[in-house]
């Protein structure tokens, strides 16, 4: 019995897919389709993640069709349940929320922190947990001065 040869593209989706069913049919339809492998994917981590939200919700979970019926019937293209979008709605609000806040304390250091040495970095972020009095406004400062070390480097700025 010889092993079916199947594209590049589709064993990524397969290897990601939670039902192992029809895997010959799925391929057929994948070529047929052509779809995107980065739309399928991110898709197909939506649809885990709303399962799993709906589980700890104790709502009704339906179960994952067979892998070629979901391509077959081009479910990436799925939306999602009203209260799952609310959810989704709620975290990309918190993740802009953040954003804005990393780019005010980006604005507010980058400068100064493009000019100093490392133990300037190392002053500024123990005066920054002193003054604040906890840890967790902290991490936005410490993760800028990560992310703008390699800028500090081409500078030729000393240790």
């Amino acid at each position: 019995m010889s092993k079916a040869k199947y594209t590049e593209e589709f064993e990524v989706f397969w290897k990601a897919y939670p039902q192992k069913k029809g895997k010959n049919m799925a391929e057929r339809w994948w070529l047929k389709y052509k779809p995107d492998l980065s739309n399928v994917l991110g898709a197909l981590e939506l649809q885990k993640e709303e399962k799993r939200w709906l589980e700890s919700k104790k709502m009704f979970v339906p179960c994952w069709p067979y892998g070629s019926t979901w391509v077959h019937e081009k479910r990436w293209t799925d939306g999602f349940c009203i209260e799952f979008e609310k959810h989704l709605e709620k975290i990309r609000a918190t993740k802009e929320k953040l954003q804005k806040k990393r780019d005010a304390i980006r604005q507010q250091f980058s400068t100064r922190i493009l000019e100093a040495n490392e133990n300037e970095l190392r002053e500024v972020y123990r005066n920054n947990m002193l003054s604040t009095g906890y840890r967790e406004s902290l991490s936005p400062v410490r993760f800028l001065i990560d992310e703008l070390r390699p800028e500090i480097a081409k500078q030729g700025v000393k240790k």
